[in-house]
């Protein structure tokens, strides 16, 4: 049998192998050939080994590793963005030695690889090596930013206190099934923690009874969950954001939005509150506000160092119900949003004003639709409350937003009821200054609404409308006692520019100044598509004329712009204009008259 085995390899051993195998019986020859197995195997290890260090060598070679430092290498590096993708960071250790030396030794490529854009790092256990791997080659960088699932939690107990306690920022979402039992969460200690981020569903949620944050230095809280929110609000915190609908964090899309419970004894949220007012700077409420909720009792919550506050609601009645509640200091700026229809955004009782928010002398609101693959709408609209801070400064304490999806035929706008809403959070007696653009047309016949405007805050002293027709303004403008205190007036139109508008605009202004109602500066602009439209815009030469020397009688100082370009951007490709100096009248009145004959 031994001679058998010895003819079948006899093609492949040398005489001195074959030698070793004559004579043998069957139990010798294997554990003859065992032997001799061994022997070859730790020689192809060790062959291997060569290999890979030749390989090496070659690769450490290339031009590129001779022609760039190390330190322009990891630049590139960085550019691969391992915190948009990790699995292409990782890749990069595999080209050669020298790579794998130099981003094994980086600590900032490791810190970057816990805290992906569009990824959560820590899924679950099989993620548990190549996180722990990233955790040992990022120490002792502290600061750390970590996103995991509720299943990862724990695997994270497994890594060592000294790589956990370094992580400044965590973003945890429970909302899947197996994320639910959060008990390993409340097991951790994150002594260095200042930013958390949670997301979790109320009623699966698996936590030990009355949890406490194990994070005493935490100085920014995001939930979606109210009733957890509420009991984790502490002294340390300077911004709190509770959303019930709210997708993600760190505009990570990914992470799914998660419904959950809405907060409808405010009282709770004011008591919470209580304990965080001293150092309290952002507090952001997304839609957690039910519109059944109470109103706060008294005394109204003082939040002396509030910097921001916004609050998104389906209705406006609670939130004024809230801010009616609200101390806040002067330079407080306030966000309301609302997805409800535009006539929403504000109180429904005109000129009560917010209380918390004072010295608010000027308004700019901006109504513009933007269009759907659907063929949708939507409409978005902001009010705007400005606070003069300097000469030719203005601050924004308060923002008023208003979403509105649907048809054309859906969304009618009831201009005069807009107004009425929009405008009520402000004081009658303090608007000076009035801005307001549309880049849709009106319905017709809305002179009602501007006329309603107009006599609601009779002492605006600038005005500045941007709408496609000007004609309900000036019919407006036109009644007994309009705005007896305007003085500046700036108005923006498209096409508005037949003879008949031209004429009712200067018989209005003619008439308010007959009745002691004199502008000190009007500017008028048409825009519109194109250079060629834009003479068809520009009054004839003898109406210019004849323009030029009416409003000269009425008005200091007035001019008229033609501006062309692509209606709805701010980019003006070309313009012409009228001044109201004389001289400069009869120049342009003989330069249109030569080249129109």
């Amino acid at each position: 049998m031994g001679n058998y085995h010895a003819q079948v390899y006899e093609a492949y051993l040398v005489e001195e192998e074959q030698a070793k195998f004559a004579g043998l019986r069957s139990a010798e020859l294997q554990y003859m050939a065992s032997s001799m197995l061994r022997v070859y195997e730790e020689e192809i290890l060790v062959l291997q080994k060569r290999i890979r260090e030749i390989k090496s060598i070659y690769n450490s070679g290339a031009s590129i590793n001779e022609l760039l430092p190390n330190e322009l290498l990891m630049q590139i590096f960085r550019e691969v963005n391992p915190r948009a993708k990790p699995v292409d960071a990782l890749r990069l250790t595999h080209v050669c030695r020298s790579w794998r030396l130099l981003l094994h030794g980086d600590r900032i490529f490791w810190t970057d690889f816990l805290d992906p854009y569009e990824e959560i790092v820590g899924r679950g256990g099989k993620d548990l090596p190549t996180v722990r791997m990233a955790f040992e080659r990022s120490a002792p960088v502290p600061g750390l930013r970590f996103t995991l699932t509720g299943a990862f939690l724990p695997s994270l107990r497994s890594i060592s206190t000294r790589h956990v306690s370094r992580i400044s920022t965590l973003a945890l979402d429970c909302t899947a099934a197996r994320s639910w039992d959060m008990h390993a969460f409340f097991d951790l200690q994150f002594p260095h923690l200042e930013d958390l981020s949670v997301w979790l569903m109320c009623k699966e949620a698996r936590v030990p009874a009355n949890p406490s944050l194990p994070a005493p230095s935490l100085r920014r809280l995001r939930t979606n969950c109210v009733t957890f929110a509420l009991r984790w609000i502490k002294p340390s915190l300077h911004e709190v954001t509770i959303g019930q609908r709210w997708k993600g964090w760190n505009n990570k899309d990914d992470i799914s939005s998660a419904p959950c419970c809405t907060l409808r004894e405010t009282d709770h949220l004011w008591s919470a509150l209580r304990a965080t007012c001293v150092s309290l700077k952002e507090l952001r409420l997304h839609r957690c506000i039910s519109g059944a909720a109470t109103r706060p009792r008294d005394p109204p919550l003082d939040l002396p160092s509030l910097e921001n506050l916004v609050i998104i609601a389906k209705g406006p009645h609670t939130v004024c119900a809230l801010l009616q509640c609200m101390k806040l200091p002067a330079t407080a700026k306030v966000t309301l949003v609302s997805r409800h229809r535009y006539y929403e955004v504000g109180s429904p009782v005109h000129g009560a004003g917010v209380p918390c928010i004072r010295d608010i002398g000027a308004v700019s609101i901006h109504i513009k639709p933007h269009s759907q693959n659907s063929g949708d709408l939507v409409y978005r609209y902001l009010v705007e409350g400005h606070k003069q801070v300097s000469d030719q400064g203005f601050d924004v304490p308060l923002k008023l937003y208003s979403y509105v999806h649907g048809s054309p035929r859906e969304i009618s706008m009831d201009i005069s009821r807009f107004f009425q809403s929009a405008m009520s959070v402000f004081l009658p007696h303090m608007i000076s200054r009035l801005t307001l653009c549309c880049t849709d047309p009106f319905p017709p016949d809305v002179n009602k609404g501007w006329l309603w405007l107009f006599q609601q805050f009779p002492y605006i002293l600038h005005l500045d409308i941007n709408i496609p027709s000007s004609a309900d303004v000036f019919v407006a403008l036109a009644e007994e006692g309009v705005l007896p205190q305007l003085r500046y007036l700036t108005l923006h139109t498209d096409t508005d520019s037949t003879a008949v508008a031209d004429e009712t605009m200067v018989s209005v202004l003619a008439e308010r100044a007959s009745r002691g109602l004199r502008l000190q500066d009007f500017k008028f602009v048409r825009r519109a598509y194109s250079e060629e439209e834009s003479r068809a815009v520009m009054p004839m030469p003898e109406i210019a004329w004849l323009l030029v020397l009416r409003l000269e009688t009425i008005i200091p100082r007035f001019s008229f712009h033609v501006e062309w370009g692509p209606r709805g951007h701010s980019g003006i490709k070309g313009s012409q204009s009228l001044q109201s100096s004389a001289q400069q009248a009869r120049s342009l009145f003989l330069t249109l008259l030569a080249s129109s004959s």
